[in-house]
């Protein structure tokens, strides 16, 4: 097998993702919340393209696809309704990785527990979690709780920790302990 048969992808199994994500294009944009013109303009197509592509009236092509799983996956309102329909190619990914996911994909892990299992979370076990991770870095920081929500974006902390609301701290601190 030459290194360029793991790139390779067949016209069946082309149409067989574009076919699966054709079926539920319309559940899938109403589950966004995102008109048909928007959606065409966001993926580089025309809003009578993209209608008759979710009518079924026209085939997408296989960049039409890739733009809209691109969209679907990312998207945390259609990412776990996308890997559950068959239309996203995990044994593509794992074909083109040598028989792994690629990392980058599972956008679902956390804290290294299995996609198997994270997949099947809906958003309130999704905000629960996020919620138990926020209120232990606020522990773990000692840092107040309105800083720690400031800093807080649903995914990360980065370093929008204002450091006056640092310095503050440790300065509440100091003089506390009558340092200051």
């Amino acid at each position: 097998m030459s290194e360029y048969a793991k790139w390779e992808i067949t016209k069946t199994q082309q149409m067989q993702f574009i076919d699966a994500l054709t079926n539920e294009l319309a559940p899938l944009r109403a589950k966004v919340g995102i008109s048909q013109g928007e959606l065409a303009t966001l993926i580089g197509v025309s809003r009578q393209t993209y209608s008759a592509i979710e009518s079924g009236k026209r085939k997408m092509s296989w960049n039409t696809y890739l733009s809209l799983i691109l969209f679907y996956d990312y998207n945390s309102v259609t990412h776990q309704m996308i890997r559950s329909i068959n239309a996203f190619p995990t044994e593509l990914i794992k074909k083109f990785n040598d028989g792994e996911e690629s990392p980058y994909i599972n956008t679902t892990s956390i804290a290294g527990v299995p996609d198997s299992i994270t997949e099947k979370l809906d958003a309130q076990a999704f905000h629960a979690i996020r919620t138990v991770i926020m209120v232990e870095y606020a522990r773990c920081t000692n840092l107040p709780g309105d800083t720690v929500v400031k800093a807080f974006d649903g995914t990360i902390f980065g370093s929008s920790v204002a450091t006056q609301d640092i310095i503050a701290k440790h300065s509440l601190n100091n003089i506390k302990k009558g340092k200051e």
